[in-house]
């Protein structure tokens, strides 16, 4: 497992470009002033296609990790080894049955007929 979380730390500091970040040091967030003299943030740096900000590849970085761990945890359900529950709801959800044996989630012996 340790080993497994470092692989993933490096894969979002990696993909979060922190080797940019170190090399160009590049600001968190920039900021632009409007007509009215104003500060506003900006997430996106504007006219430079290969530049960053460093949230702006936090943010990115984040996205990338959370779909890759949804591939695996799609995965570690689809084992042989993992429980098939088929379980059935109604449309408005007051009552769960477990098609296996007919008993509803809460141990109450129900049937259903259509």
């Amino acid at each position: 497992m340790m080993v497994f979380a470092s692989l993933l730390l490096s894969y979002f500091l990696v993909t979060a470009g922190i080797i940019y970040d170190i090399i160009v040091e590049p600001p968190s967030v920039g900021s632009t002033t409007d007509e009215y003299g104003h500060h506003k943030p900006v997430a996106f740096m504007a006219w430079r296609i290969n530049g960053q900000y460093i949230m702006e590849g936090l943010a990115a970085s984040f996205m990338f990790t959370l779909g890759g761990l949804g591939f695996i945890i799609l995965d570690l359900t689809n084992k042989p080894s993992m429980p098939k529950l088929n379980l059935e709801g109604t449309s408005d959800g007051k009552c769960l049955v477990d098609k296996r044996n007919g008993e509803s989630v809460d141990g109450l012996s129900t049937e259903i007929r259509f």
